[in-house]
């Protein structure tokens, strides 16, 4: 059980909650409201079922826990909101309470205790044999064998795309301390969050390749841990805390100019989340040294200067932790403008959420796919043989919705296509090398 004194109250925010005028300002721009047109679907109804789980007329176990857990945290009602009502905040208070109910099913709860053990203790790593031989088995399988259908993310005849554990953390290939060849311009930690670290490393590595190509010396730390915005998406807040405060102990006191992150969910929740996760100065000042690696790079190095030019036909997806928790949206596309040219192509509501939403998509799958289809179809009206994206989540999600969708499209991060602009090499998407950005997704 979660200890309550852990747990943000929804009473802290009860004054912000009634500023509700039911306006619906926030119901058009939810992504799953705009799949299901029902109003648990959408923030005003998720935000009046958190009014009566504050007020006691209502139990997680009375129709709660499915909407308010199908939040996909895009935080697009935020902005729309013409009250200011901290949604995000809410929504996360909201499943707070749910999972100190214990009125999630027992799956659920399993997932949350897991989950806590993994991240608290930080096993991860020591799991990677399990995991690889489960997802070896997973990839073995072929759609169309009769295994394949009791698989639970199987629809229409096919798996969901997943990618391959690593046999090493990615933080393991490198020294801890990076240093460029020629003259040293800045110094950074390199905070890589679970995915990149495990799963994506090609992110990794590509980010610690630009940053070093640019003059930047890279601190790497060893073991390094999840942000922690799995435990805040189950509820698990107290878990969450512990999480970001070894977070802050370990990066906080690196003797650099910057904390960098390549992942939008982490640099949001390292920035946005820990000052109110931790409240005090150290938390703050923190957080006011996290940038995100495109970010970074625009403002502190000279990549303008030294960035060749890539024959490529690209898009861009804002993935909504970055668009809407860090306020990153031009930094990405002057890159790409940069190394791409005139192959940079703008599709339609970037900015929109592509389905993924971390835990949200495993919980709520065929959900994330319907939302995934409309990001798929703009993809493909865009005639972008490249999606580049911020975020590892962003990628799988949208590997998987194009493939479903039958666009050839392939996913990269940006910094995949600066650290290849940097080597002043030219790439195509039809050439074998190009494969090597993105293989692991496939």
């Amino acid at each position: 059980m979660i200890d309550t004194n852990t747990i943000p109250p929804l009473s802290a925010l009860r004054e912000e909650m009634a500023a509700c005028i039911k306006c619906a300002a926030c119901m058009p721009v939810c992504p799953t409201y705009r799949e299901e047109h029902r109003e648990s679907r959408g923030p005003r109804g998720r935000l009046a079922l958190a009014v009566g789980l504050l007020e006691g007329r209502l139990r997680g176990d009375e129709g709660a826990v499915a909407p308010i857990s199908s939040c996909i945290d895009c935080r697009a009602c935020v902005p729309a909101c013409p009250r200011h009502i901290p949604l995000a905040e809410v929504f996360y208070a909201a499943k707070g309470e749910l999972a100190h109910q214990g009125s999630a099913g027992w799956p659920v709860r399993l997932l949350a205790a897991t989950t806590r053990h993994i991240l608290v203790k930080r096993s991860m790593a020591a799991l990677l044999p399990l995991g690889r031989m489960a997802l070896s088995f997973y990839h073995g399988i072929a759609d169309g064998s009769p295994v394949a259908r009791f698989f639970p993310f199987f629809r229409n005849g096919k798996k969901r795309n997943l990618p391959d554990i690593v046999k090493q953390p990615m933080t393991d290939a490198w020294a801890e301390v990076v240093t460029p060849a020629g003259e040293v311009k800045g110094r950074v930690a390199f905070f890589p969050g679970c995915v990149i670290n495990f799963t994506g490393t090609d992110i990794g590595h590509a980010t610690v390749r630009a940053l070093s190509k640019l003059g930047v010396e890279v601190v790497i730390p060893r073991d390094a841990p999840c942000c922690g915005i799995p435990l805040l998406s189950l509820g698990d807040r107290a878990a969450a805390r512990e999480v970001a405060r070894d977070v802050i102990n370990r990066y906080g006191g690196l003797e650099v100019d910057w904390v960098v992150t390549a992942c939008a969910s982490c640099g949001t929740t390292l920035r946005d989340t820990y000052p109110t996760l931790v409240p005090g100065e150290e938390s703050r000042g923190f957080a006011a040294r996290v940038l995100d690696v495109a970010e970074f790079i625009t403002h502190h190095t000279d990549y303008r200067e030294r960035a060749g030019h890539l024959d490529v036909n690209v898009t861009y997806h804002d993935p909504c932790h970055l668009v809407r928790g860090m306020g990153v949206t031009e930094e990405p596309r002057e890159i790409l403008r940069r190394v791409a040219g005139d192959g940079f192509k703008e599709m339609a509501e970037a900015d929109t959420c592509c389905g993924f939403g971390g835990l949200f998509s495993a919980l709520h799958y065929d959900l994330s796919l319907k939302v995934g289809a409309n990001k798929a179809g703009n993809v493909a009206d865009s005639g972008a043989d490249l999606v580049a994206t911020g975020c590892p989540g962003c990628q799988m999600q949208m590997h998987d919705t194009l493939s479903r969708a039958g666009v050839n499209a392939r996913v990269v991060h940006t910094v995949e296509l600066l650290d290849r602009a940097l080597e002043g090499e030219n790439v195509s998407p039809n050439v074998s090398r190009l494969v090597s950005l993105t293989e692991h997704f496939m």
